[in-house]
């Protein structure tokens, strides 16, 4: 592949994008807003990414949240993700046009990655364009186009390809290319998708390492692997533990926040799979959404090429096999069972993540069938099976559906019959008689429009743009009155508490994958479930801790500060109670909006309240009083924090089992305290290290074949 096809191919996928996305960014939409299948790009991680944005335009690093949960980790809980390369640019500008276009960087990321590789692979450039729209406009990525887990997911092409290119050639330009994908894979905030990337990654390795060193037959495009077997996997491991000292300042507070967190993911969790007669709709999304959840989809033309692309071919055999593996932890099959027991698999949610790397798989062998088509090989009886195999695939599964009692929609069936259809149309374009120059460009054509269907039929269930809220009036009051005193999350989804912390709001509550374990047993002692019981109530209550009917008015919430409580649909109606207004039937709260009785509550006089932490560090003058006496910071007590006093540093004791106190002199003094793991300082200064030692061998590579030349 010369400079000139990979512009072509760059210029071409950015058309398709521009096709795709550009009416949408013309119009106004916030695209990284919308909420098509899950709803944490909103709840989560945008709020996030503008409390890290802000911080770093401080001169902050954003170790810590202090304004949801009673202050939480927000470095360490790893799917903020503030250290990731191209979040580290976003930061720079974060508005709506560049969330948007981070937005659409990283779908063409993944789909000129593809076409790399395929053409890597010996593809020929039509059907490597093929490879790289199956890839791009993939169901999966499309329906997660916001999450942040597509951070690593769109760098699979990429890592295949530099191990490729490391065990053929095994340049050290080669090794740092896999070490520097490895580590913004681990930078991502998607421990998941990181898991599956780096195990794909080396049995990619090991099957290149077993089946080139036979021959290159299979891989016309390279030369064969050089060096033994053993020194070629030490090489690639090696990389990717290059790539953890790189990203060690993202992974050690991580490590150090594990043991102290609760994770919406226990032991066992991998053992959950999509509903068997979802598989339809990889060919057709719209079969039986309304029964089986999430609907991924592939594309009838997609399977259907990638069906007469898995030949005897060496270059299909890992692609098929690790497709084959994917479909067994997605959906588990009888007698697959067993493999969500292995290690890592059995938290990981397989049958989520596991559909990217699936994607691309599909994607490469969808072009290995374009050039099947092109250049001959498969015949037209060939074709015809792969259309009729899908053909029978969508039927039985659309009596299955009536069967059971499933009705159908008119829109499903019709989306059915247009895939198949298209499928059709594509199948029988190598049994006319025209040259190869106009099947090609008609057969990825095809592609394209049913890749687009599918992309046009999605439709997003929210626009909320919480930046046209910020100057509410219950905003600004909100604002105004956080500075006092916590706040508390009401009913169900009555406030999103992530959305606080884009205006600075302080909030009990927290939407997150980790919380702190002396946290989630407060939630339950306030609303009645068992620490056994977290996960069940999490995910029956909206994937987070709402406040009960029963619990408003509890004691606890006195203790944490609470000033106000929230109730449902803040955002638009306005509903704030000021704490001593409660009523026992929750449904008969008025809607008090700016009313008088929103007055803030006074501290009583025998209890000494902390100013709001800001970012990770607290500050305070205290005055020479009579005695000594103790102040208690209602935060979580975390390894990290630590406390001076007047430049001396003090014992921090815990209090109770979620705070934590110090004592005050009697002479008084300024008091500091500050949140800084010893994962982030060493992480730090090992991270800077390995890349500055990384950066220098790669600098003095160039170099020396420079002089060379």
């Amino acid at each position: 592949m010369n400079r000139r096809e990979a512009l072509a191919a760059a210029l071409i996928l950015a058309l398709a994008l521009l096709a795709a996305f550009g009416p949408d960014i013309v119009s106004g939409r916030f695209l990284f807003l919308r909420v098509i299948e899950d709803p944490n790009n909103l709840f989560s991680f945008y709020p996030w990414d503008i409390f890290s944005a802000r911080l770093f335009r401080e001169g902050r690093f954003p170790l810590y949240n202090p304004f949801n949960a009673c202050g939480a980790p927000h470095l360490a809980n790893f799917q903020g993700a503030p250290l990731f390369p191209l979040h580290l640019l976003l930061f720079l500008h974060p508005t709506r046009l560049a969330f948007d276009l981070f937005l659409i960087l990283r779908i063409f990321i993944l789909g000129f990655g593809t076409f790399c590789l395929a053409r890597r692979l010996g593809l020929s450039k039509m059907a490597a364009y093929g490879a790289m729209l199956a890839a791009a406009f993939n169901g999966f990525f499309m329906h997660y186009q916001a999450m942040a887990h597509l951070n690593v997911e769109t760098l699979i092409p990429w890592a295949m390809l530099s191990a490729l290119c490391l065990h053929v050639r095994r340049r050290f330009r080669d090794w740092a290319m896999l070490a520097a994908i490895t580590a913004c894979a681990l930078l991502g905030g998607s421990a998941e998708s990181a898991f599956l990337l780096i195990i794909f990654t080396l049995a990619w390795s090991v099957w290149l390492n077993i089946f080139l060193s036979r021959g290159n037959a299979a891989f016309p495009a390279v030369s064969g692997i050089n060096g033994n077997f053993l020194s070629n996997i030490l090489l690639a491991v090696s990389a990717i533990v290059a790539a953890g000292l790189i990203s060690t300042a993202q992974l050690l507070p991580f490590l150090e926040y594990l043991p102290h967190a609760w994770h919406i993911h226990p032991e066992g969790a991998g053992a959950q799979w999509l509903d068997a007669r979802g598989i339809v709709t990889l060919a057709a999304p719209q079969l039986f959404r309304a029964q089986v959840g999430f609907a991924p989809c592939v594309g009838a033309v997609v399977l259907m090429l990638a069906v007469i692309g898995s030949g005897r071919d060496r270059k299909t055999w890992f692609f098929f096999v690790i497709a084959l593996f994917l479909f067994a932890l997605i959906y588990g099959p009888p007698g697959t069972k067993w493999l969500v027991r292995l290690p890592g698999f059995n938290r990981a949610a397989s049958y989520k993540y596991g559909l990217a790397p699936l994607g691309v798989a599909l994607a490469i062998l969808a072009g290995r069938g374009i050039e099947s088509l092109i250049v001959g090989e498969a015949t037209a009886g060939r074709a015809r099976r792969a259309a009729l195999a899908i053909a029978v695939f969508i039927a039985f599964f659309v009596m299955g559906g009536w069967i059971t009692g499933h009705d159908m929609k008119l829109s499903s069936a019709a989306a059915a019959l247009i895939a198949l259809g298209m499928a059709a149309a594509a199948a029988s374009i190598p049994m006319s008689r025209k040259s190869a120059w106009l099947k090609a460009p008609a057969l990825v054509a095809i592609l394209w429009i049913e890749l687009m269907a599918h992309f046009y039929g999605l439709a997003p269930h929210s626009q909320l743009d919480p930046n046209q809220l910020k100057n509410s009036p219950q905003i600004a009051y909100l604002m105004k009155e956080s500075k006092m005193g916590r706040l508390a999350a009401s009913l169900d989804t009555g406030i999103l508490p992530n959305l606080n912390l884009l205006w600075g709001i302080n909030d009990v509550g927290l939407f997150d994958a980790l919380y702190p374990k002396a946290y989630v047993k407060l939630m339950g002692d306030a609303l009645g479930f068992k620490p056994s019981e977290a996960t069940t109530y999490f995910k029956t209550h909206a994937y987070s801790f709402p406040i009960s009917p029963s619990g408003i008015g509890s004691r606890i919430w006195r203790d944490l500060g609470v000033r106000f409580y929230l109730g449902r649909d803040i955002y638009r109606s306005g509903m704030i109670m000021a704490a001593q207004y409660l009523w026992e039937d929750y449904s008969s709260v008025p809607l008090m909006g700016m009313s008088e009785k929103t007055e803030p509550l006074k501290w009583p006089s025998d209890e000494t309240a902390l100013e709001p932490i800001i970012a990770d560090e607290w500050r305070h003058n205290f005055s020479a009083g009579q005695a000594q006496h103790t102040i208690i910071a209602r935060y979580n007590y975390l390894p990290g924090w630590r406390a001076w006093l007047d430049g001396k540093e003090i014992r921090l004791v815990r209090a109770g089992e979620m705070f934590f106190s110090l004592e005050i002199p009697r002479e008084g003094g300024e008091i500091r305290m500050r949140y800084v793991p010893w994962g982030w300082k060493i992480g730090l200064w090992a991270a800077l290290a390995a890349t500055i030692i990384l950066t220098a061998l790669i600098s003095g590579n160039i170099l020396n074949r420079k002089e060379y030349r």
